[in-house]
């Protein structure tokens, strides 16, 4: 499965630059070392993220059964689920995104609006990962 670069990677590409060019000072080791930290923190968020979504969408058989799941997902606007809405909606198959819940959201929110409609949801869940 493929994982778009996100800000993990540059982290990673930003200390690696810092290595190149540090000196023997103690904050620019320590600011690499922080770096390097974040960028692991950030990829294995990504690389999570991206597998829980493989089993969000491995978890309808069919188109018709992800409208159905989505109609009886309640929301405070119709067909539209805003983040917290869309973790029930997820945890009503059995999973929880957790901090990967607003990089889902971004990913699947086509107009980036901040909330998920069913056709958004639809055509993510069409699509081929």
């Amino acid at each position: 499965m493929f994982i778009p670069p996100g800000r993990g990677y540059f982290y990673l590409l930003v200390a690696s630059l810092l290595v190149a060019r540090a000196r023997s000072n103690w904050f620019d080791v320590w600011l690499c070392g922080y770096l390097l930290a974040l960028a692991a923190v950030s990829i294995s968020v990504g690389h999570v993220t991206a597998h829980k979504l493989v089993k969000l969408k491995n978890a309808f058989a069919s188109e018709a059964a992800v409208k159905q799941h989505y109609a009886n997902t309640p929301s405070e606007v119709a067909e539209e689920l805003d983040p917290e809405e869309f973790d029930r909606f997820c945890q009503g198959v059995g999973l929880r995104l957790g901090v990967g819940l607003d990089g889902a959201v971004g990913l699947i929110d086509a107009d980036q609006n901040g909330s998920v409609s069913m056709t958004e949801f639809t055509d993510w869940w069409l699509m081929d990962l």
